[in-house]
C-alpha cells in the first residue's frame, strides 16, 4: 500500500484513496447511510383490530376505555400510596393486567409482575416502581392519545 493521506486530511480526499484502495470506478459516489433511531412502538393494535374486524369505531371506543381506566388507575396508585395500602396497589394492577397484555404493552409487563410479586414491605424502592409504572402508563396513554386524533 503507497496510498496514505498527510493529517489533517479532507473527507473528499479520504474517500477518494479509499475507493482507489477497493478499485471503485472514478465518478461513483458512495452513498452514507443515515442511523436511523426508531423506537419500538409503546403498544400494539394488532389482537385488538383482529377481534374487532375492521371495526374502527369499536378500536377507538377500546381506546378510550384503556386511557379512562388508565387514569383511574393512576388515581387509585397515588391514594395506595398516600395510604400505603400494598393490597389496594395489587388490585389495580391486577384490574388493568389483561388490558396491558392485550395491547402488548411490553414496557409495563416486567415491571407489574415486580410489583405484583412484592413482599409486604411499603418502601422506596416500592415507590420507585410505582412511579416509574405510572410515567410509562401515562406515555402510553399520550400516544393512544395522538393516535386518536389522527
Amino acid at each position: 500500500m503507497d496510498d496514505y493521506i498527510a493529517k489533517p486530511f479532507e473527507e473528499e480526499n479520504l474517500i477518494r484513496t479509499i475507493s482507489n484502495l477497493l478499485k471503485l470506478k472514478a465518478g461513483k459516489t458512495i452513498q452514507r447511510e443515515k442511523p436511523t433511531f426508531e423506537q419500538p412502538a409503546l403498544y400494539s393494535l394488532e389482537t385488538l383490530q383482529k377481534t374487532a374486524g375492521g371495526d374502527k369505531p369499536f378500536v377507538d371506543k377500546m381506546l378510550n376505555t384503556f386511557i379512562k381506566q388508565g387514569n383511574e388507575s393512576i388515581d387509585v396508585i397515588n391514594e395506595a400510596i398516600a395510604e400505603r395500602n400494598i393490597a389496594k396497589i395489587k388490585g389495580v394492577l391486577h384490574k388493568i393486567k389483561p388490558s396491558i397484555n392485550y395491547l402488548k404493552i411490553d414496557s409495563l409487563k416486567d415491571i407489574l409482575l415486580i410489583v405484583q410479586d412484592w413482599n409486604d414491605s411499603f418502601d422506596e424502592a416500592l415507590i420507585e416502581q410505582l412511579e416509574l409504572i405510572k410515567q410509562k402508563l401515562a406515555a402510553v396513554m399520550n400516544v393512544m392519545k395522538t393516535d386518536l386524533a389522527n
